[in-house]
């Protein structure tokens, strides 16, 4: 993204060209901009099967609550920390290949 320029246009043009998607759910869920930006991750999975990775931080609560298209899809669980095995899990889910 450019400094100094619009970034809500540039976004648009990655999701719509990204390979794969994560949704970053903290302490307090999602923000206003991240809404729409899941949404259009999520009419991407519907159009060309992009995936779209529910990720808990460690900071997000027991129950944390997703939208629900979002709750479909099999997040990665960060809560207990940054580890191997969560980290790996995110990558297996990015990339498609298993470590």
């Amino acid at each position: 993204l450019v400094p100094g320029r619009p970034w809500q246009e540039a976004l648009e043009d990655i999701i719509q060209t990204s390979n794969s998607a994560v949704v970053l759910v903290g302490s307090n869920g999602l923000g206003p901009w991240e809404v729409p930006e899941m949404r259009g991750c999520l009419s991407e999975f519907v159009d060309r099967k992009l995936p779209v990775i529910p990720v808990l931080l460690p900071d997000a609560s027991v129950r944390p609550s997703l939208p629900l298209f979002l709750r479909q899809f099999t997040w990665v669980d960060l809560r207990g920390g940054l580890t191997n095995e969560g980290l790996d899990r995110l990558m297996w889910g990015i990339t498609g290949k298993k470590s």
